[in-house]
């Protein structure tokens, strides 16, 4: 993977799916520190998660085992 860094947000239409410990304990961790979620934890089409934009406009879906298999 090569990442360049532009000027603009971007739009690329590719989303990041990260696994983490614990997506419910991970968000508040991030919101906690100033971090801005488009979506809370909740039941997604992808599945169970957490979705937030990088600096630059990419998508990342948090997630974690538990959750999915108990809440996807």
């Amino acid at each position: 993977m090569f990442l360049h860094q532009t000027g603009e947000p971007t739009q690329s239409g590719q989303a990041a799916y990260i696994q983490v410990d614990d997506v419910e304990a991970t968000f508040q961790r991030l919101s906690n520190a100033g971090i801005v979620f488009s979506i809370a934890p909740s039941k997604q089409f992808w599945g169970y998660g957490a979705t937030l934009r990088d600096p630059d406009g990419h998508v990342l879906h948090l997630w974690d085992e538990t959750s999915m298999a108990a809440k996807g």
